[in-house]
């Protein structure tokens, strides 16, 4: 994507982290469902799966960000949420780890634990036309 592109090469060599991600998934007509977002009933789990990238804009933060995430990523696989990126900032900004846990629960960094995982669909405008589905 060429923001993204052209964000990082004005980014590069700063000391910063980037949090990419999105408010909703993508469909390209699983099921022959011809919405792309937002279908109100039986919607497929593409649209509540979402993308979520931490990277950072120097070798030092990169090499930081991966030290801090090993050994997490392959058990957190299905299991993250929006949910962890506030604490995840918090500590990046140098924040307490314990406090922050303590306070807004795990992170990026930690071990999430297993969960029911839902999401709402439909209509964000009309509280009548949103449906709570399961995730998994």
């Amino acid at each position: 994507d060429e923001f993204l592109s052209e964000l990082l090469r004005a980014l590069e060599g700063r000391d910063v982290a980037v949090v990419y991600t999105s408010d909703h998934g993508q469909s390209i007509l699983e099921g022959g469902i011809r919405g792309t977002h937002g279908v109100y009933r039986n919607p497929p789990a593409s649209q509540a799966n979402v993308p979520l990238f931490l990277m950072g804009a120097n070798d030092r933060v990169r090499d930081e960000l991966q030290r801090r995430a090993a050994g997490q990523l392959e058990a957190n696989r299905g299991r993250m949420t929006h949910f962890e990126i506030f604490p995840t900032l918090l500590e990046l900004m140098g924040f307490d780890r314990a406090e922050v846990r303590r306070e807004f629960g795990p992170g990026l960094f930690d071990i999430v634990p297993a969960r029911e995982r839902r999401f709402f669909s439909g209509d964000p405008f009309q509280s009548t036309l949103r449906m709570l589905n399961d995730f998994d």
